[in-house]
């Protein structure tokens, strides 16, 4: 009797953590526009000032001067 239980408790953990790792079809969040700051690339350019930068699901899509972004 314990093993059945603990095996079907093993299998609601299993098939739960399964479903917390799949991705939104519909994100709740709306993209974000970070204005007017400087942006390093870390690959030794020079700083560019006065930048935007649009984040969409988690993820920077788009850097740019600012106001040049939709």
């Amino acid at each position: 009797m314990f093993t059945s239980l603990f095996l079907a408790g093993l299998l609601a953990l299993i098939s739960s953590s399964g479903c917390a790792q799949e991705k939104p079809q519909n994100s709740l969040v709306d993209p974000v526009v970070i204005s007017g700051i400087r942006v390093i690339d870390g690959l030794g350019n020079e700083p560019k000032e006065n930048q935007d930068i649009l984040i969409n699901d988690g993820k920077i899509v788009a850097i740019g001067a600012s106001g040049s972004l939709d």
